[in-house]
């Protein structure tokens, strides 16, 4: 009895996934890898670990599966092949978003199907769709809305500031004090940036444990938001006290521990119980 022969199309889109993930991820690496190897390993190779850790909830989720041959829609070949032409170009953000492409492709082909193995696959994929899109669009609403969102932060510290002291004032995006201090608030130090990596994290998690996001996960989301929202402008009011404050909580130890404390409390609004 003769064993049917692989159909070479039936890996064509995870391959194409992963080309893009690599893509992306490569100039960071690169670039972390300048310095010794062991200062790259613990910045995570210029990438966030909430993001490697993604990867692997996506990685692991993917290897309990087994990936089944699905007729390809009219044209795939031709988006294929485009894809692969783009990969070319070293641009990370571009990666990103043929990533996302292709987990759309791939959730489009495995929608309306059950079983556990398809489960498994389908929340692999949302996972690695989250993780392809959190760059692109954090980019695209800080090119559309900067002054907005850098407005609302200095809004929203200046309450908790106004707590620490009465005097100083907010006007957009730069908070100032009788004393002299002062604190621009620029993309960098926008909640923007920390809610996205936190919102990737407990999707994943959510999405690893339990397949599907429920209704009432929603009010776990929403509380991450507020939660990293507040922690962020509880930062900044600090940093807009004095000089010291602003060092410790901009590049000091402080900056850590706010780190740590940001990716805590998300793991709070995790449902752990499996469903």
């Amino acid at each position: 009895m003769m064993m049917p022969q692989a159909n070479p199309k039936r890996l064509l889109l995870p391959v194409l996934t992963l080309m893009a993930v690599i893509n992306a991820l490569l100039p960071a690496i690169m670039q972390s890898l300048n310095e010794p190897l062991l200062v790259a390993a613990s910045s995570g190779f210029g990438q966030s670990y909430v993001l490697w850790f993604s990867l692997f909830l996506s990685a692991f989720l993917l290897s309990n599966t087994q990936i089944k041959y699905r007729a390809q829609p009219r044209g795939f070949l031709l988006y294929a092949t485009l894809i692969s032409t783009l990969m070319v170009l070293p641009n990370a953000t571009l990666s990103w978003v043929l990533c996302s492409l292709c987990c759309g492709i791939w959730l489009k082909q495995i929608c309306g199907q059950d079983g556990k193995h398809t489960i498994l696959e389908r929340s692999a994929v949302l996972i690695l769709f989250a993780i392809s899109i959190r760059s692109p669009v954090c980019q695209l609403l800080l090119s559309l809305f900067s002054n907005e969102i850098l407005n609302f932060d200095a809004w929203f510290s200046g309450i908790f500031l106004q707590i620490l002291t009465p005097d100083a004032i907010v006007e957009n995006n730069l908070i100032t004090q009788e004393s002299g201090h002062s604190l621009l608030i620029l993309t960098g130090c926008s909640a923007l940036g920390n809610l996205s990596w936190a919102m990737l994290l407990w999707f994943s998690l959510t999405t690893y444990l339990h397949h599907t996001i429920t209704t009432r996960a929603y009010l776990r989301i929403v509380c991450v938001v507020v939660l990293i929202l507040s922690i962020n402008s509880i930062r900044l009011s600090l940093m807009a006290l004095d000089e010291q404050w602003y060092l410790q909580l901009h590049e000091g130890d402080g900056a850590d521990f706010i780190e740590a404390i940001t990716l805590l409390l998300t793991l709070t609004c995790v449902k752990w119980k499996k469903s």
